[in-house]
């Protein structure tokens, strides 16, 4: 009785383990065939180099200089289309928006300068200018993600961003909660934008809004990315 009993363990032992072999064999199998996969589509994939020779082709790099606000920025005007990026200048903003040939405009953005004591902190300054009338508890300043669209951001610049206060995921109810906050300054998916100082001129900072979609100034580099403060 105790010999079957030691058969039948060694049995069962012994299927276990060529079942383990027969599951480790598979997804070696599996992972090299995705190894292989993504082999081919890095292989497949466009090279840097040809998106620029495309984009030189297509498009032309602009630059807007504004002396008055002291400030700059790039962007890719297309030869050959139906449209063209315009910018326009009035006070203490710059807009930029794509017009159609029959005139109608889309895509609009903007950067709006502020200004503030060179020793006064960026957040300092937005507290002071644009958030006298709302409340701690319904807005806060925070600093931003700045890493999409493949986005490198300048080391000498500081960003942050006004955001409502424990968003909430139903549209309806987060409308309410921007209501409590600077609209057309806090972060929502009608615009993604941010605010930006340079360490280097402390005597200003701008708003930048980048609406829902992007302008490009150089291949996986969008316009805001090329804005720059002057002298």
């Amino acid at each position: 009785m105790v010999l079957v009993i030691f058969v039948l363990l060694g049995a069962f032992y012994l299927g276990m383990y060529y079942s383990s072999v027969k599951y480790s064999r598979e997804i070696a199998l599996l992972v090299t065939q995705l190894d292989t996969k993504a082999a081919n589509l890095v292989r497949c994939a466009p090279s840097p180099k040809d998106q620029t020779s495309t984009r030189k082709v297509e498009e032309t790099l602009q630059t807007y200089t504004s002396k008055k606000l002291g400030l700059s920025f790039s962007y890719l005007q297309p030869k050959e289309s139906q449209g063209q990026w315009v910018t326009e200048e009035a006070n203490d903003t710059i807009s930029i928006y794509y017009q159609h040939q029959s005139g109608i405009k889309t895509s609009s953005k903007f950067v709006q300068v502020f200004y503030k004591d060179a020793q006064q902190s960026l957040e300092a300054a937005i507290k002071e200018q644009l958030m006298q009338n709302f409340s701690a508890e319904d807005c806060t300043i925070t600093t931003p993600s700045m890493s999409y669209n493949h986005a490198i951001y300048s080391p000498n610049n500081e960003y942050l961003v006004i955001r409502v206060v424990n968003q909430n995921e139903n549209h309806e109810e987060f409308v309410k909660q921007l209501e409590k906050c600077p609209n057309t300054y806090t972060f929502s998916w009608k615009d993604n934008g941010y605010f930006v100082t340079d360490k280097m001129h402390q005597d200003r900072f701008a708003y930048v809004s980048l609406g829902q979609d992007s302008i490009f100034a150089y291949p996986d580099v969008s316009w805001d990315m090329t804005i720059r403060f002057l002298d």
